[in-house]
């Protein structure tokens, strides 16, 4: 019992000494304002004709997902012309793509993605609406070799074979047959694709290099960088269902500044950016340039 008493006094004097305290850095520093997080809503992509502006684009999301992309007949922004819709199953992966033409030539296509237990995808059937073509790509994967193999009809012009690097990302793309090959290389630091080189020896593909430049003081807040990533899965899912590095190229660390084609002193386009209050971005310009300059806009719109 007496050690008991010796235990609660000696817990009261450190309660009292504590109490007494007021330079108690909890009380002086509350906690601060959570970060705040917002889910982007919509996109609208501009083009300018001259000193116009017209809407050619709108993609519409949720939870920071694909869900519509809407395209417009230019210059009239009210007619739609076509519609891309994204569905995903149980466990948010995309699992169909509907391609609707409203005013321009096409046939509607479904676009079903079947995926292995790690979500690598494995399987693409598109199916034409309006005839009997049904295009299949099958996906197997070599881990020991770091290669993709791309079952396609051997007349095509898709890759055929997809080379991984050391983690495990796809790097470069093959597709040969008995009358041309071509070969598409591109160097990532990190997400970042610095470089994009294709050698050919066909005029069906023209070999080029671009290299880019990267914001790498900007902090990069908000989902607009991975919104095709969380759309697909992952960037190896992005190339094999481009057959190339589009998408990867959109889903980076950090901004985009430049993109210049190699062995020339000239930028070819050039990035700018408007944040809000909270550090997110909410408008992209970029500017081309070649035989003529070009401007699009980007303007991104939260919940």
């Amino acid at each position: 019992m007496k050690l008991r008493l010796l235990f609660f006094a000696a817990f009261l004097s450190l309660a009292s000494c504590t109490s007494d305290d007021s330079t108690d850095p909890v009380n002086e520093n509350p906690d601060p304002t959570p970060p705040v997080e917002k889910n982007i809503k919509r996109i609208e992509e501009y083009g300018f004709n001259g000193e116009t502006e017209s809407l050619y684009q709108v993609i519409l999301c949720e939870n920071n997902k694909i869900h519509q992309i809407l395209g417009y007949i230019d210059p009239d922004p009210s007619v739609i012309s076509g519609m891309e819709e994204y569905s995903y199953d149980s466990q948010g992966r995309l699992n169909s793509l509907t391609y609707n033409y409203y005013t321009i030539y096409g046939d509607d296509t479904f676009t079903s993605f079947e995926y292995d237990a790690q979500g690598r995808l494995t399987y693409m059937k598109a199916d034409d609406e309006d005839s009997s073509i049904n295009r299949i790509r099958e996906y197997t994967y070599n881990i020991e070799d770091n290669v993709v193999t791309g079952d396609y009809d051997p007349g095509g012009t898709l890759p055929n074979i997809y080379y991984m690097n050391g983690n495990g990302i796809i790097y470069k793309t093959e597709y040969e047959n008995e009358f041309y090959s071509s070969i598409t290389e591109v160097n990532y630091q990190g997400n970042n694709i610095v470089s994009n080189t294709r050698i050919s020896n066909s005029t069906n593909f023209n070999p080029y290099t671009i290299n880019y430049t990267y914001d790498y003081e900007t902090e990069v807040k908000g989902q607009y960088l991975n919104l095709y990533r969380n759309s697909f899965g992952s960037t190896n899912n992005m190339v094999l269902f481009r057959a190339d590095f589009y998408l990867a190229a959109l889903c980076t660390d950090n901004y985009i500044l430049t993109e210049s084609k190699a062995n020339s002193t000239d930028v070819n386009t050039y990035y700018e950016y408007s944040f809000d209050e909270d550090g997110y971005p909410v408008e992209i310009r970029r500017i081309s340039s070649g035989s003529d300059v070009y401007f699009q806009k980007t303007v991104i719109i939260y919940e």
